[in-house]
């Protein structure tokens, strides 16, 4: 969870998925596959990280854009992981309270929707 926080990161910050590849020494096609799943969901999380933000700390300023559907998504989610480490008062790192909060579904393929 880590190794994939880190890389949406750096890809945020603007660094392709080349050199994220050869900096977290994974292949650029996992590197790759990651930054299109995550990108492709990035809206599902950030609704269900600021669920968890609402659900965990009400009194929680509205959580501000940050000019991308990524960007948005991860910080959420870093909101996400702080209102549940404080809420529930757990010994975890933000990695692992942002597995939880996604419920593990960080690179799940979305469900599609049925018509009619």
């Amino acid at each position: 969870m880590q190794v994939l926080l880190t890389a949406l990161l750096a890809h945020h910050g603007g660094s392709g998925a080349g050199s994220i590849a050869t900096d977290l020494g994974v292949p650029v096609d996992t590197v790759r596959s990651w930054l299109r799943t995550v990108t492709g969901r990035a809206e599902w999380l950030r609704q269900e990280a600021t669920r968890w933000v609402c659900l965990l700390d009400p009194e929680h300023p509205p959580i501000r854009p940050t000019g991308s559907r990524l960007g948005d998504a991860l910080s959420a989610l870093g909101y996400a992981a702080a209102a549940t480490r404080r809420r529930l008062n757990v010994a975890a790192t933000p990695w692992q309270l942002i597995g939880w909060v996604t419920a593990g579904r960080l690179l799940a393929p979305l469900t599609p929707t049925r018509s009619g």
